[in-house]
């Protein structure tokens, strides 16, 4: 009533606006004080009051988001909440309740020959092939979440950030600098990954759901910086006329090209997070992702690990943004908003974060069933809404997992069964070779036989 009643008009899509900024106003207030929040509401209102003045209202998402992360930063709690030991959102959760769904090489091979199909002239139409495309770019991006939320046991509300930097970052370098586009799509990820460390490095003096509340500050901030920051990054005109990509002497233009385009640098991001989760770091990450404490009291500097969680993830949806750019040959800051960082969340949840192929299933089953059914824009934020309660009831582990009375059919206890590597956070991260099949306990337990695979577990393209 009474925000109908300072608006003077309302419409369906207020409500996630002015929820944000409720978010904003109970976090620099302090969770779960009722004072607080009525204190940080004043705060806010008076910052965005002044700052609308000054500035315009294009400074409005920068004063809202960006004192958010000041108080944050000074002062972890809130004005006037209160210092507590609090679990990280997805640390030690769901994921034990399930086990990934691991694949045998000639299974990959299947599944690749599969996505190589569109590439042939004449199976598919042109519409069916931008669907395919528009669902390996949103697949790049969810992959980002593999290495933070599956990987590390961090959630990140504010996604949409890096990929914008890598998209404004490969803008540049293609459109200003001429750099070719397979020069430019990796500095621009490199680009994404130290920014996107750097900000978020004083967040994880947080604890609970602060982090992912700064997370999603940082997301809109670098949405609203991109707004405001007119003579670099040409406000909300954007930056148009990107060249178009070329490969070796082969410019990319038709919609099959930017489908093999975006297939290839697929495949090589997913076998990037594939390595890193067989790898040392991956291993320290699934410590931190299931006992954070127990992790730090075994000598890990969660909070490095953390942030190189992100900054590779940052990289990974810079390189993304960087497709996206090429893509389009357009990008303005309002494409990279608090809607895409929770269809990006949806998406990787509805997948699975626990292997690379999640993210794959889940940008085919939300973004190309809803693209093949043409549904309306308006329809399909209730749509994303409906399928995350419906997955936080019944499937939260995501689709690429089996249950555990299915995975156990699939566990092989025989004695010839492959030895690999288990380890426990507890433990020091002291590595001990079991049998698959063989029980375990503590972090080793909880991860599961699968872990020796590592982590994996609108608008039109130009012609």
């Amino acid at each position: 009533v009474l925000v109908a009643a300072y608006f003077t008009t309302i419409a369906p899509t207020q409500g996630f606006q002015i929820g944000l900024a409720g978010i904003a106003a109970a976090a620099i207030g302090g969770l779960g004080s009722l004072l607080g929040a009525v204190i940080g509401g004043l705060v806010l209102g008076v910052a965005e009051g002044f700052g609308v003045g000054l500035w315009g209202d294009s400074a409005r998402q920068l004063i809202t988001f960006g004192a958010l992360l000041l108080v944050l930063w000074i002062r972890p709690e809130g004005i006037l909440g209160k210092k507590t030991v609090r679990r990280e959102p997805l640390t030690g959760t769901f994921f034990a309740q399930a086990r990934p769904v691991v694949m045998r090489r000639w299974q990959v091979a299947v599944l690749i020959a599969l996505a190589l199909i569109p590439t042939i002239p004449g199976v598919f139409d042109g519409y069916a092939v931008q669907i395919g495309v528009q669902i390996l770019a949103f697949a790049m991006i969810a992959l980002s979440m593999t290495v933070i939320g599956g990987a590390a046991g961090q959630l990140s509300l504010g996604q949409a950030g890096p990929v914008a930097l890598g998209a404004y970052a490969a803008a540049m370098l293609t459109k200003d600098a001429g750099l070719p586009f397979l020069v430019a799509a990796p500095l621009a990820g490199l680009v994404s990954a130290v920014l996107i460390a750097v900000l978020n490095a004083p967040s994880w003096r947080l604890s609970g759901h602060y982090p992912a509340i700064a997370t999603l500050a940082t997301g809109a901030a670098i949405s609203a910086v991109l707004l405001v920051a007119t003579p670099i990054t040409g406000g909300g005109s954007g930056i148009a006329q990107i060249p178009l990509p070329d490969i070796f002497g082969i410019q990319i233009s038709s919609t099959t090209q930017f489908y093999a385009l975006g297939l290839g640098i697929l495949l090589v991001l997913i076998l990037l997070v594939h390595r890193l989760g067989r790898s040392h770091l991956g291993l320290t990450w699934r410590a931190i992702r299931d006992d954070e404490v127990a992790a730090r009291s075994a000598g890990i500097a969660t909070p490095q690990y953390k942030s190189l969680a992100f900054g590779i993830g940052g990289f990974i949806a810079g390189v993304a943004g960087a497709f996206w750019a090429a893509q389009f040959g357009f990008v303005e800051p309002k494409i990279f908003n608090p809607n895409l960082s929770f269809q990006i969340v949806i998406i990787a949840v509805l997948g699975s974060m626990l292997r690379p192929f999640g993210a794959v299933l889940g940008s085919i089953v939300l973004v190309g069933g809803l693209e093949l059914f043409r549904v309306a824009s308006e329809t399909r934020l209730l749509i994303y809404g409906v399928v995350l309660l419906l997955l936080i009831w019944f499937r939260p582990q995501g689709m690429w997992t089996l249950p555990l009375p299915f995975a156990r059919l699939f566990r092989r206890a025989d004695a010839g069964t492959p030895v690999v590597a288990e380890q426990s956070a507890s433990a020091g991260l002291v590595g001990t070779l079991t049998p698959a099949g063989r029980a375990r306990t503590g972090a080793a337990e909880r991860t599961g036989p699968a872990e020796r695979t590592g982590t994996d577990g609108g608008e039109e393209t130009r012609s």
